[in-house]
């Protein structure tokens, strides 16, 4: 069983704004056809959308979800949605080029993080020789930072601030002001570690005409987490088109509260149990940031659950 992500191969450049509402997105006069939101729903609400569907489908949807494996429900129907014939490490290129509402633009947003260096990621051992003792436990190093809308230049309220191990994920919350202030432990910090920020939870609503901020994953070393940061986030722009679903080459690999878990195991347990899978915590990261977890090859990326 492969791991499937949605693509959109040929962003479409109508306006949003100008199309009729309806109860599940809205309906476009120029193609004549029902466009779907999906800009809200979770992983599992998509696959459920997506297993109803019958023929061709329209969606407006976020970069994130480009790039969140889906739940395969396909137990006993064969859908019709059709698959994009463009390898899975394609996504980012051919689909981050629509603008917020009509226009194609080809320049794609990027968050700039000030004090980053090439970090280079280093070969870590998922269960460490050596035991850490109840002292180095205690020790800790914090990172701090501050987080500001590049369009607006104003800080972003509650962003999530994430620093990502196998084991566990510590997180914090940005503040009023758009600082944040995370204490890790010292003995899981080494030269290559993962730092996601997730804008899912922000305060504030619409800023301009942008309607959100795609997370961003960072590998920053020991140096660089004891700097003090400031993280300017650009806004990403939604996306619409005809709905292709992809499979890579790989399937990612799988720690399902903090245990490995084989990924055809993982997709056959939560088929069964959705609703399960729709109250947990969901991770995807790329290959490059999935080796800097690990410290092994997945090159197809890593999926991080946690049930509630």
């Amino acid at each position: 069983m492969k791991s499937r992500f949605l693509n959109i191969q040929s962003p479409c450049s109508e306006n949003w704004e100008q199309m009729t509402p309806e109860e599940q997105g809205r309906y476009c006069k120029a193609c004549a056809k029902h466009v779907q939101d999906f800009t809200a729903l979770t992983p599992l609400e998509i696959s459920q959308q997506l297993q109803n569907t019958k023929g061709t489908l329209c969606a407006r949807v976020t970069p994130q979800q480009l790039k969140t494996p889906l739940l395969n429900l396909e137990a006993s129907k064969k859908l019709e949605l059709p698959y994009a014939n463009i390898a899975a490490g394609l996504l980012a290129v051919t689909t981050l080029t629509m603008g917020p509402t009509a226009q194609a633009d080809t320049t794609r947003l990027k968050t700039e993080w000030v004090a980053t260096t090439d970090s280079v990621v280093k070969t870590k051992t998922e269960t460490p020789n050596t035991e850490v003792s109840d002292h180095d436990k205690k020790l800790e190093l914090t990172f701090r930072g501050r987080i500001i809308s590049n369009a607006t230049k104003k800080p972003l309220v509650h962003a999530k601030v994430l620093f990502v191990t196998l084991q566990k994920i510590y997180s914090t919350y940005t503040e009023k002001n758009g600082s944040f202030s995370l204490n890790i432990p010292s003995h899981l910090v080494d030269e290559a570690n993962v730092i996601r920020v997730d804008y899912d939870s922000l305060q504030g609503g619409r800023d301009g005409l942008y309607l959100f901020y795609d997370n961003e994953d960072f590998i920053l070393s020991k140096n660089e987490l004891q700097s003090f940061n400031r993280i300017y986030a650009e806004p990403s722009p939604m996306i619409m088109g005809m709905v292709f679903y992809e499979r890579p080459k790989e399937n990612p690999k799988v720690y399902v509260n903090g245990t490995s878990m084989d990924f055809n195991k993982y997709q056959k347990q939560y088929a069964e149990d959705p609703e399960s899978y729709n109250r947990g915590d969901l991770y995807y990261f790329d290959p490059k940031e999935a080796e800097a977890i690990t410290g092994g090859s997945t090159k197809g990326g890593l999926i991080l659950f946690w049930d509630k």
